[in-house]
């Protein structure tokens, strides 16, 4: 797998750059654990690559049936989708960050920023995955932004145990998640790769900018969760159940952990 550098481990808006090669190759029969096609699964559950704005990992899993991770944290914040397009930037602080645990989320100044924006038609997906989940505010959020619509993945609630998914509109589950993958597929949402009841309700506006740790609200950096997090994919399509599934194994089943 390639990967490309940024010179410099936090300075991510240097232009110059170069090609760094992993060592390790996903394993027989594994193709990308953003894509597919998965072991296990059938192969026409896997994604077209043009329809993933991003995945990125920050985790190197010794043993992955997915090839190696990131050795640093600049190579942590490549689009491994796309190199070079939509690599993540810092909102003003890089998150610490260890090879096993991926970035650590401590305050809204350690966020990231994906360059992403949602279409308005409520038909994107994210899936994440993250441990070690605390509520350091109000409303601690893993992703996501909200101007007038909101397309974000928010674990828990000062008031409640509440996950709230929104893709627009929004559904909030009675229940507490403090580690695992939390995903959306168009108005569905899943827990671990198994869709919750109900649907996300319909975009209610205007989308903008998606950040990782916490949310935008419109420009600004708010509600940070105290977290941990190790995968992020971004889809510009509606992942099927099987997909969801599939991609609840890749980063999180013991088949497949990254």
């Amino acid at each position: 797998m390639t990967y490309i550098y940024r010179p410099g481990a936090y300075n991510v808006t240097d232009a110059a750059r170069a090609t760094l090669t992993q060592p390790g190759a996903a394993a027989a029969g594994a193709g990308s654990w953003w894509l597919g096609p998965w072991p296990g699964f059938p192969a026409a559950a896997a994604i077209p690559a043009a329809n993933c704005a991003a995945a990125y990992r920050a985790v190197d899993t010794p043993g992955s049936v997915w090839g190696a991770g990131p050795a640093n944290i600049a190579e942590s914040y490549v689009n491994l989708n796309a190199p070079g397009v939509n690599d993540l930037t810092l909102v003003l602080n890089p998150p610490p960050w260890a090879a096993a645990t991926g970035w650590q989320i401590t305050s809204v100044n350690v966020c990231l920023k994906t360059g992403i924006i949602a279409a308005t038609d409520s038909t994107w997906s994210i899936f994440m995955k993250y441990s070690d989940f605390t509520n350091p505010a109000v409303n601690p959020y893993l992703f996501g932004s909200q101007s007038v619509g909101g397309f974000y993945l928010r674990p828990g609630n000062a008031f409640g145990p509440g996950v709230r998914y929104s893709n627009g509109g929004l559904l909030t589950i009675v229940q507490a998640v403090g580690a695992g993958n939390l995903g959306i597929g168009g108005r569905t949402s899943y827990n671990n790769g198994v869709a919750n009841a109900g649907l996300i309700g319909l975009n209610a506006g205007a989308q903008i900018e998606n950040f990782i740790g916490c949310y935008n609200a419109a420009g600004v950096p708010s509600s940070y969760a105290a977290t941990k997090i190790q995968a992020v994919a971004i889809y510009n399509v509606t992942l099927d159940a099987n997909q969801a599934a599939a991609l609840g194994t890749a980063v999180t089943g013991a088949m497949a952990q990254l």
